[in-house]
């Protein structure tokens, strides 16, 4: 039978050949299917899979068994104003022993940090005017530690800030170290403390410090009635369940493209509840399932305050609890803000603070639960984590409800206010508007100072990510700058400017802060609150920079009479005048050579007389001088920048750094020296405290 009857495969021979095609078709297709997998696992787990980190299971048959840790103390951390607000100013003393162990903050075993066997540490309370003495033991058996009571201003007590390579050295193991410093009478608000060594707060080493207003006794003789009925501390948190600094060893090296790592869960006031469902096989966790999410319990009642911090290492986070109108009334420790009654607030990024009035909608009062919801913003992740669910739900129980006769219909406030959805936090402004109106910025090198902030991978570093402020990358030094004379720092690692001491409320330094990056940085400073006149950043799709320098010029292009090629000039040039300190720790190179370049080409077309100088306008608007709203730790969007304000007049080598804890341990960070002498600094003082722990 002719083979062509029957097509080319119709003999015993070409059958087989067939079939050998056809298992060769099948195998290559397999090995595409497996290349395209571990291609696609390479890009999107790339944080898990090539991973340096070495990974010890936690019931290894060298361990004893875990057993499944009960919550960390109560979801509701109730405050308590009421034994602070009349009293007068007094000591604080407190001892502290910093240990580790493993805990289950959220189902998931991992190594901690507990102060005093707490996870997250104790919350301190206090008022105005208090002093505080705590005593730190470090009870680690490998680390150094120290503390930072972030948004405090420390007057005249700098050498206590806790920031290591700026204000001491770490605490050795075994050590001790007592922090003495006083809250300044007219300082209140919620604040917390960290450590400030290493990766450690990531794991847990932070906990919350409220300071409240006094109270004054009215015209009646008698102190007013508290504004709320009670008051709550929330501490929200990412989480990674891997050890922070191995975290850090992944981010830190060529492969992580400079993409920072996505967290796995989320905490509130050290506690969650993982979906163990979710785990990766390539990255075992001991995971315990909890049957439910922790809750809290609120009065329907009753006027809630809540005292909200992020103190994450990554995500900003919006919140929202369906049925009930809260309404953001403070930043920062005690900065008020014009109230707007929302249903969600955010984005509340790492370091910052929010102070919350919070009231039920009694159009919901049929329900008995509703939920703390946080979502977290998922614009800081490059990659796809499939291990984190982003938005969870903290169940709340409602009691005390109101008869359905009394019900509201949920559009206005408790105070009569319309509702809006959503209230963006980096609109906030003042409740109070300057009175006199600020004066506007003066670019001028004693009055304005131009940082640019980026994240660069350079070969002679190995690619390795890096962070810079002005072409300097901060890494801390042997002695701790407050010990040491000014020709000491010029090593290449710590950009310091130097700001004179003034007293005066006329006298003010602007700082321009702007970043490169694809990323937003939340910029934190010690020791001062300051004024926020703009913070701006292009659109997520645009490809611009967006930056700002008040330093750049507008100039009308003059006219010739001898030059015929004038006519293909442009019209306006830029040029770029330096700032106080030299070029190269002003601006970035390339604005630079742009500049300097725009400028030789076009000089000679231009005629002898000047034209009034113009300087440009920022891309975002005009500054805002009438009511900025004050904080100590502002957000600079992606490609955008930041003005902000400070009065120079708390002494001091302050840190201004980015508060993403991986940026910052990268070297995204830099001081500010608040006058002392500008050559040997605040070496001659006397640091006997923070010397000692040099020494040891």
């Amino acid at each position: 039978m002719p083979r062509g009857d029957f097509g080319p495969y119709g003999s015993l021979r070409g059958r087989r050949r067939f079939g050998r095609m056809l298992k060769l078709i099948l195998a290559v297709t397999a090995l595409i299917l497996i290349s395209a997998s571990a291609l696609y696992a390479s890009f999107s787990w790339d944080y898990y899979s090539k991973s340096p980190w070495k990974y010890v299971p936690a019931l290894a048959p060298s361990h004893p068994p875990l057993i499944a840790q009960p919550d960390v103390g109560p979801l509701d951390r109730v405050l308590h104003p009421e034994d602070h607000i009349y009293r007068k100013p007094r000591t604080h003393h407190y001892n502290w022993t910093i240990s580790s162990s493993v805990r289950r903050p959220d189902g998931v075993a991992k190594l901690v940090y507990l102060i005093n066997g707490h996870y997250p540490g104790p919350t301190i309370e206090a008022r105005a005017g208090d002093k505080l003495e705590i005593n730190v033991h470090n009870g680690l058996a490998e680390e150094g530690l120290a503390m930072h009571w972030h948004g405090l201003h420390m007057r005249g007590r700098n050498a206590y800030d806790g920031a290591i390579g700026f204000t001491q050295c770490p605490i050795p193991i075994g050590g001790n170290f007592t922090y003495k410093f006083e809250i300044a009478d007219d300082q209140w608000g919620t604040f917390w403390y960290h450590s400030h060594a290493q990766t450690q707060r990531a794991d847990g080493l932070y906990g919350g410090l409220v300071v409240h207003k006094p109270a004054h006794n009215g015209a009646d003789g008698r102190p007013p009635k508290p504004k709320y009925d009670e008051e709550r501390l929330i501490l929200v948190s990412d989480l990674y369940h891997r050890p922070a600094g191995d975290v850090l060893a992944w981010y830190m090296r060529a492969d992580s493209n400079g993409m920072e790592p996505v967290p796995e869960s989320l905490l509130v006031n050290g506690v969650g509840s993982y979906n163990c469902s979710l785990a990766m096989p390539a990255y075992p966790i001991d995971c315990l399932q909890k049957a439910a999410s922790p809750g809290m319990r609120f009065d329907s009642q009753k006027r809630y305050r809540l005292r909200v911090v992020n103190t994450g290492s990554l995500a900003g986070f919006t919140m929202s609890i369906p049925g009930a109108n809260i309404t953001a009334v403070e930043v920062d420790g005690g900065n008020k803000i014009s109230p707007t009654p929302a249903a969600s607030v955010g984005i509340l990024h790492p370091g910052q603070r929010v102070d919350l009035s919070l009231s039920w909608d009694e159009s919901f009062s049929r329900i008995r639960t509703t939920g703390l919801e946080i979502a977290l913003d998922q614009d800081a992740f490059f990659y796809p984590n499939p291990a984190l669910d982003p938005t969870q739900t903290f169940p709340i129980h409602l009691t005390n409800l109101p008869s359905a006769a009394s019900m509201g219909n949920g559009s206005m406030s408790s105070d009569g206010v319309p509702i809006v959805p959503y209230f963006d936090l980096s609109t906030a402004t003042s409740l109070h508007p300057a009175s006199p109106e600020l004066s506007p910025l003066e670019p001028s090198t004693a009055k304005t100072m131009v940082l640019y902030t980026t994240t660069l991978m350079l070969a002679h570093q190995n690619n390795v990510p890096m962070g810079y402020i002005n072409h300097t990358s901060w890494r801390s030094s042997s002695s701790p700058l407050i010990s040491s004379p000014r020709g000491f720092w010029e090593n290449g690692t710590q950009l310091v400017p130097y700001l004179p001491y003034s007293s005066s409320h006329t006298d003010f330094v602007d700082i321009v802060i702007n970043n490169l990056d694809d990323s937003g940085h939340p910029f934190h400073l010690h020791g001062y609150d300051f004024d926020v006149l703009a913070a701006w950043g292009v659109d997520s799709h645009s490809k611009s920079w967006g930056s700002y320098n008040p330093f750049d010029i507008v100039r009308p292009q003059a006219t010739t009479s001898t030059s015929t090629s004038s006519t293909s000039a442009p019209t306006m040039t830029k040029s770029v005048k330096p700032t106080a300190t030299s070029t190269s720790s002003t601006l970035p190179l390339r604005h630079i050579t742009k500049a300097k370049r725009s400028h030789l080409q076009h000089a000679p077309l231009m005629k002898a007389k000047r034209a009034k100088v113009e300087h440009v306008a920022p891309p975002g608007g005009a500054l805002n001088y009438q009511n900025p709203v004050r904080r100590d730790t502002v957000f600079v969007p992606r490609h955008g920048y930041a003005v902000i304000r400070i009065y120079p007049n708390n002494p001091g080598i302050w840190m201004l750094h980015c508060h993403l804890l991986w940026h910052q341990s990268a070297g995204m960070a830099m001081g500010l020296q608040v006058g002392g002498d500008t050559a040997t600094a605040f070496a001659n003082e006397e640091h006997n405290a923070t010397s000692a722990l040099c020494a040891a």
